[in-house]
């Protein structure tokens, strides 16, 4: 175990105008228009999830503007990947998937016996939602089960949501050539999630989200 002392905090003047890389004309700056469509390049598909109210004869309302929060927060990785924030990015995709959990009526019986009447993303509750009809197996890489207690898009998320990045790292070590360190295997994985890992978790989101909706699920509006 290696260690080192703070030493010293400092408290400094914060100005955003006086910020260089608020300025999306610089080639480094993450809003550069570049740099987003290269982020983004492979988002070809978006989400409109439309919700009839059960209790009411109005217009279908679409899911992104209520308080549900399944494709805002789907939307939100995306907004996140394309200015460079692989982190939050890998986050936000999941909270997507764990809002359908939480908001299935198949699963209200187990969510309000629960002791914040909400179910965590995890292995044991996905495997629920799965034997409850929800299509929660789109969300497993080849090889894994529900059985085996870790799925790479939980664990993924987990260590994003507590900021274990030294956990990140043991789950996707870097990539290393025998003449050294090569640009191609850190994008793979080091400390922290790359645009790669955002993108799979994006893309999983995505694809469990459209198969639940496409059941027509009854789902909890409040």
């Amino acid at each position: 175990m290696y260690t080192g002392t703070v030493i010293e905090v400092k408290v400094v003047p914060y100005d955003i105008t006086k910020v260089e890389t608020i300025k999306a004309s610089l080639p480094y700056s993450p809003y550069n228009y570049n740099n987003i469509v290269e982020n983004c390049k492979s988002i070809t598909e978006t989400l409109i999830i439309s919700i009839q109210d059960d209790g009411r004869a109005t217009f279908p309302i679409v899911e992104r503007i209520s308080d549900i929060g399944i494709t805002s927060s789907w939307f939100c990785a995306i907004d996140c990947l394309a200015v460079g924030l692989y982190e939050p990015s890998v986050l936000f995709a999941s909270i997507a998937v764990e809002c359908v959990l939480n908001h299935d009526v198949r699963l209200d019986d187990e969510r309000i016996q629960t002791n914040r009447q909400w179910l965590d993303l995890n292995a044991k509750n996905l495997e629920l939602a799965h034997n409850k009809g929800l299509p929660t197996n789109l969300l497993l890489k080849i090889g894994e089960s529900f059985a085996s207690g870790s799925i790479e898009f939980v664990m993924r998320r987990n260590k994003v949501a507590h900021g274990d990045l030294e956990g990140y790292l043991n789950m996707h070590p870097g990539g290393f050539t025998p003449t050294g360190f090569t640009e191609s295997g850190f994008t793979i994985g080091y400390s922290r999630p790359s645009r790669k890992h955002a993108l799979s978790q994006i893309d999983k989101a995505k694809n469990f989200i459209v198969e639940w909706a496409k059941q027509k699920p009854q789902v909890r509006l409040h």
